[in-house]
Formats: structure tokens, C-alpha cells, sequence
């Protein structure tokens, strides 16, 4: 059939059907960049409400990478620290806006910091206190059988008292 189309002399190698291996690898890769996307726009989606996930990969992360990158090669990790405190980063979420966003088949990651600049960024984060999105609970505390709210938790205090004034 192919050679009724196009002479054999011009048909050699290999047709280009999609190779399984290859494919899934990209699908893999693609699927973990997307779950890391969904948990950095959650992260700053509390200070900035209205984005979705693909304003966020165009317009805010090639911004923060380079705003943190900027602070933290003029060594200001002050700045670095509030901009994380801003947006409700931690140490994680930097790593990941890093590895998102270096573009390594065009030669555009500059992105490789010193060891002690991430040293000193890491003390610093674990001694102040750092915001998270999420509540943060102590698994040494919570006793077995118990579900839900407990009597030593801020909310259940909260609302038995509200109870209480009606």
C-alpha cells in the first residue's frame, strides 16, 4: 500500500507510532508535575483566591522563582522568608518551585544555590515560626477511640462555649 503512495527508496526506518515505554514515562513525569502544581496553587491559593492551576503556572511561579532566586543569590533571606511567609510556603514548596521551573533543555536554570545560603534559609525557616495552610496536629497527643473533636482542642472549646451562651 505504501509503495502505491510513495516509492520503498523513500520509506526506511521506523513509522512513528507512539512507544509504550516512552509514553508512560511522560504521562508518569506529567501526572507527578501536575500534583505538585495542584499542591503549591492550594498552598498560595489562600492569599490569592481567584486563580486556577494554569494562571498559576504561567503567570505567578516564573515570578516567585525569580523573586526568590533574586533574594536568596543577594543573600537577603529576610525578604526570601516573607515572601514564603506571604504566600504560605515552606521549605518543600521552594524546592519545588525550583525544579518546576528550570528549563534544563534550554540551558535556563540558574537555579543551583550555594549550600550554605540553603543551610541558613532552612534554620532560619525551623526557628521562627512558620504559617501553614493546613492545621497541624501532634499523633502523640490524639488517643485511641477517640473521633472527632476532643475537649483539649481550640474548636471544641470554642464551640461548646457558644452553645453555652445561647
Amino acid at each position: 500500500m505504501f509503495s502505491g503512495v510513495i516509492p520503498t527508496t523513500y520509506l526506511n526506518g521506523t513509522l512513528n507510532v507512539v512507544q509504550f515505554p516512552a509514553w508512560f514515562g511522560f504521562m508518569q513525569q506529567e501526572k507527578s508535575t501536575d500534583r505538585h502544581l495542584i499542591e503549591l496553587e492550594t498552598h498560595c491559593s489562600l492569599k490569592t483566591m481567584t486563580i486556577d492551576r494554569k494562571e498559576f503556572n504561567l503567570d505567578y511561579l516564573p515570578v516567585l522563582n525569580f523573586l526568590l532566586n533574586h533574594y536568596l543569590h543577594k543573600k537577603n533571606i529576610k525578604t526570601c522568608l516573607e515572601l514564603m511567609n506571604n504566600y504560605y510556603l515552606n521549605s518543600d514548596d521552594l524546592q519545588l518551585i525550583f525544579s518546576m521551573t528550570s528549563y534544563r533543555k534550554l540551558n535556563l536554570h540558574n537555579n543551583e544555590l550555594d549550600t550554605k545560603i540553603k543551610t541558613l534559609l532552612r534554620k532560619s525557616l525551623e526557628k521562627q515560626h512558620h504559617r501553614t495552610p493546613f492545621k497541624q496536629i501532634n499523633i502523640n497527643n490524639i488517643k485511641p477511640g477517640l473521633v472527632g473533636a476532643r475537649e483539649d482542642d481550640d474548636d471544641y472549646n470554642m464551640t461548646i462555649s457558644d452553645d453555652d451562651n445561647k
